[in-house]
């Protein structure tokens, strides 16, 4: 029984302390969680544009927004990723790829307007899939207000001007069922995407809510010391791992 009983001495004075990062203890931060996550997004996005860079440089007639606009996107992710490995400002790296990607999809919606009907799907398509990349990191920025209001103004910009230049034209609508069906599928992906992120602003508000009723219903209001109900937790889970053991 000694030993026991030498636990339960730890498991009390343990439980004496102030319990204000008990619930975040050994779990990342919200800073270093993104960081994580842009550095593998970075990652992934960089092994994409050198793809598709390579590709193009093979054919006879390249893309001309791939060969000189993609080493441009490619020295943005190498300066984002050296900058969240500095450590520094994270808001910063925000700021910067949110603008640059902004004005790579604003660039490829206005060459559509001058490209041939056989690049214009191309370059289209492209910007589509970055916009949805753009509105997750806008949702990570911004409030979900303004982050809705973001994606559905730029969507909405995206698919009047290719149709626009189309009209000007003269061209068919049934032409180009492929272009809408590439509208429709980023549309509904930005539809979910928006779903998603007001689910997970209301699970963290219900998150923080339940834990600030935990960390209230077990701390000591005026010393911020665990009360008996926390020790009574503590007690139990060591009683059973003590009858597991």
């Amino acid at each position: 029984m000694q030993p026991r009983n030498r636990r339960l001495a730890d498991l009390l004075a343990v439980s004496l302390r102030p319990r204000s990062g008990r619930f975040w203890s050994g779990v990342p931060t919200s800073d270093a969680l993104r960081r994580r996550v842009y550095l593998w997004a970075i990652l992934l996005g960089s092994g994409v544009l050198v793809v598709v860079w390579s590709m193009q440089l093979r054919r006879p007639h390249p893309d001309s927004y791939v060969v000189f606009g993609h080493p441009v996107l490619l020295l943005q992710c190498v300066w984002a990723a050296w900058w969240l490995l500095r450590s520094r400002p994270l808001i910063v790296a925000e700021r910067v790829v949110f603008v640059v990607n902004s004005l790579a999809i604003l660039v490829q919606m206005l060459l559509a307007l001058i490209a041939d009907q056989r690049q214009l799907l191309g370059l289209t398509s492209a910007a589509y899939w970055m916009l949805v990349a753009l509105s997750i990191l806008s949702f990570l920025m911004f409030s979900s207000r303004q982050a809705l209001l973001f994606s559905a103004g730029f969507y909405a910009v995206s698919v009047a001007l290719p149709w626009g230049a189309l009209l000007a034209r003269g061209s068919g609508l049934s032409d180009f069922s492929e272009l809408a069906r590439v509208q429709l599928t980023c549309g509904v992906v930005l539809a979910l995407l928006c779903i998603l992120a007001w689910y997970r602003e209301r699970f963290t508000v219900e998150r923080g809510e339940r834990l600030s009723l935990e960390h209230l219903a077990h701390t000591d209001p005026m010393t911020q010391v665990s009360n008996r109900r926390a020790l009574y937790l503590e007690i139990g889970q060591l009683l059973s791992e003590a009858r597991e053991g």
